[in-house]
């Protein structure tokens, strides 16, 4: 009886694997497009007699398509995560886009096929909006922000051996090692350093085109200083500090004259000094001990330059889509940040006056962020306590206990 048992349980398996392996394998065919439903409610009609006439029972056919709003993400390789990340937020959160992410080499670039048209999102900073603010100021025009994200550091790098400790202070013909066209200072170094009081041809530039071939020309004394751009936390900067057995790389904080910084950030406003926890940088680079200078775990804060990204699009896509897009980043910005990296991360969504003097904020913005109380044409100063929450007017104000019905 146990003997039958078992070879009844044994076929029983045997015909079941051999069903899971067809099912998997022959009878499963997975479409690669989407389907909709068809319906027919009059039989009588031609519809359904021309359905199978015509073979559309074999066709991924519709009588009325699913029309999805089509938006091409341009940016650098530098973006091109980011940009993937947040593709997949908007179509998560509003099943109604499709998104396609073109990576593009130069910024520039990403920049002149905004104006065409042949992109309708990218990425921008900054220093790359003064830039083309100088050269292409007409096509700004047709250019309008959506929305601030994540920020990134201006890192000067440089060896011990070298004294150089003060961005003011670079001896003469110091050779300074810079990234190509996928980087901004690419295209402001030279104003970079006639900000600093330096002038033409008192450095010698050399260009790169990786971040790790600029590490490698810092390590390899081919360059006395490294200067370039980039989000933190980053692995590209922790790995060529844990290379760094020597211990010998530093980086230059942003700490010069009163006089000679003041000037400089009046005449680059986009920058903004932060202080920086090198505590979240690889631990290999603490202690850290030059000139006046003294970085150790208790004290890890390092004033360096910093600048904001933005979403920019052109004057072409539909106001429903910045509408969904602004709506999205002020609704989900926990839920976002939660999403992105550390280095991606979004401080708070909210204009920017900084980016005003380059691009206008896209209208739509504008109406959504009065709505939220970002903006106001009402000037109590009790209108920052509905910042985020509720358009400020004199209703709202009441309606909070911020306006008495006598004023």
């Amino acid at each position: 009886m146990t003997y039958s048992f078992l070879i009844v349980l044994i076929i029983f398996l045997i015909i079941y694997i051999l069903f899971y392996v067809l099912n998997k394998t022959v009878l499963y065919k997975k479409e690669h497009f989407l389907t909709y439903y068809l319906p027919f409610y009059d039989v009588d009609s031609n519809l359904l007699d021309n359905f199978y006439k015509n073979h559309n029972y074999n066709k991924n056919y519709f009588k009325k398509k699913i029309d999805f709003n089509e938006v091409i993400f341009g940016s650098t390789e530098y973006a091109y995560e980011f940009n993937n990340i947040i593709s997949r937020i908007i179509i998560n959160k509003t099943l109604s886009y499709q998104i396609d992410s073109v990576k593009i080499f130069n910024r520039i670039n990403a920049l002149d096929l905004l104006y065409e048209n042949k992109i309708n999102l990218t990425i921008v900073n900054l220093l790359l909006i003064s830039f083309y603010n100088y050269k292409n100021r007409n096509k700004l025009n047709n250019m309008y922000v959506i929305s601030n994200l994540y920020k990134s550091y201006l890192l000067c790098m440089t060896k011990l051996k070298y004294n150089i400790y003060s961005l003011d202070k670079m001896p003469y013909q110091t050779k300074i090692g810079i990234l190509d066209a996928e980087d901004s200072m690419y295209f402001y170094i030279h104003k970079f350093l006639s900000d600093l009081n330096y002038s033409k041809g008192d450095m010698i530039l050399k260009v790169y085109d990786t971040i790790e071939d600029l590490h490698n020309g810092l390590k390899n004394d081919e360059i006395q200083v490294s200067i370039y751009g980039l989000s933190l936390p980053s692995s590209r900067l922790n790995d060529f500090i844990n290379y760094d057995f020597e211990r010998d790389i530093i980086i230059i904080p942003f700490q010069l004259k009163q006089k000679l910084q003041e000037s400089f950030l009046a005449k680059n406003s986009f920058f903004d000094v932060d202080t920086y926890d090198l505590n979240k940088i690889s631990s290999n680079y603490l202690p850290k001990k030059f000139g006046n200078y003294y970085y150790f775990t208790y004290k890890p804060d390092m004033p360096i330059l910093s600048y904001q990204h933005y979403l920019i699009t052109n004057n072409h896509i539909n106001d429903e889509t910045i509408k969904n897009i602004t709506t999205l980043f002020l609704e989900n910005i926990k839920i976002i940040n939660h999403i992105l990296p550390e280095k991606f991360k979004i401080e708070r969504i909210g204009p920017r006056p900084n980016i005003s003097r380059y691009l206008q904020y896209h209208h739509t913005t504008i109406k959504i962020f009065q709505k939220y109380g970002y903006v106001s044409n009402n000037d109590n100063q009790n209108c920052q306590y509905l910042v985020g929450v509720k358009k400020c007017d004199e209703k709202s104000l009441q309606n909070n206990g911020f306006l008495t019905e006598k004023e």
